[in-house]
């Protein structure tokens, strides 16, 4: 049996092209999202940290404001998620009056989207908990080392199980998260760099904005008000998150895709009659793959 290697270096390019290259379509697809993921972070970063329990009219307003800006943050993104890897993956525009619909296949993504970011954060967090223990004594190396393993465990695991949002708005009938693991078995290292080159400027722009606003802003420091200056700093480090975001679908969904092909695999294998005419119905249909790709889908 051949080995798979996976061609990380030509995604990277392919990833940003997707992007970039076309930005009408581009931004058709991402507008409004766009709009909504800004809009919510400055809700929930900017604006809803200066309240309190009283200006909401009570503790359990505060508590459930939260949990509904999450719900719409996690909707928006799976009606957007699904539109955005049948692009990537397929070339496939949703048909007028389907662009922001929700439906079986967003229920799936916003699914497979939840689980990614429970992995992805869980180890991150509970490395950063216990860090703080250890930096409180003393144990300076020890925590900064926790910190960096609990990052790198979270980077691996959203490498193994990342596509697993593309596979899912491609409605694969089997287990989308277990499915992405298998795809990625022998690859966790191209699709860490790949990662790094394509979301990881977009991470760091994000994680640097305050600094770079600050040292833009010093030699004016009564040009902008403080709390403008952070509602600028939110909406700026939402539209890249955001694009971040536009970049790690696209990577996955390539991936997802390079290997789907190179282990000659039919990701819609055992699907019942039931399952296609749902798919046949709901789903796109390649406008521009390639032939290799097309017998993928027949």
């Amino acid at each position: 049996m051949n080995r798979i290697t996976l061609p990380w270096q030509e995604l990277a390019e392919d990833t940003y092209r997707s992007v970039f290259s076309q930005s009408k379509i581009a931004f058709d697809l991402s507008g409004v999202w766009l709009m909504v993921a800004v809009l919510l972070s400055f809700l929930g970063l900017g604006i809803f940290p200066m309240l309190t329990a009283d200006d909401l009219g009570g503790l359990e307003i505060y508590l459930l404001v939260p949990a509904v800006l999450g719900l719409f943050a996690l909707v928006g993104l799976a009606i957007f998620a699904t539109r955005w890897a049948r692009w990537v993956m397929l070339n496939h525009l949703p048909p007028p009056g389907r662009a922001m619909t929700l439906g079986r296949s967003e229920l799936l993504v916003g699914w497979a989207a939840l689980e990614n970011l429970i992995l992805g954060i869980a180890p991150v967090v509970a490395a950063f908990w216990y860090a703080s223990r250890l930096i409180d004594q003393g144990q300076f190396e020890a925590g900064f080392a926790l910190q960096g393993g609990g990052i790198l465990v979270g980077a691996f695991l959203l490498a193994r199980v990342g596509m697993a949002v593309n596979l899912a708005a491609l409605q694969v009938p089997r287990d989308s998260l277990a499915f992405a693991w298998h795809l990625s078995s022998g690859q966790s290292v191209r699709l860490l760099l790949l990662l790094i080159i394509t979301v990881g400027p977009a991470v760091l722009a994000a994680w640097g904005i305050d600094w770079a606003l600050d040292w833009a802003l010093q030699p004016m420091p009564d040009m902008i008000a403080p709390e403008m200056q952070k509602a600028l700093a939110v909406a700026m480090m939402a539209a890249l998150g955001f694009l971040g975001l536009m970049l790690f679908l696209a990577a996955m969904g390539l991936a997802a895709r390079n290997l789907i092909l190179a282990k000659g695999e039919d990701p819609w294998a055992g699907a019942g009659d039931e399952e296609a005419e749902e798919w046949e119905d709901e789903a796109p249909q390649p406008q521009q793959a390639d032939a290799v790709w097309n017998e993928v889908l027949e």
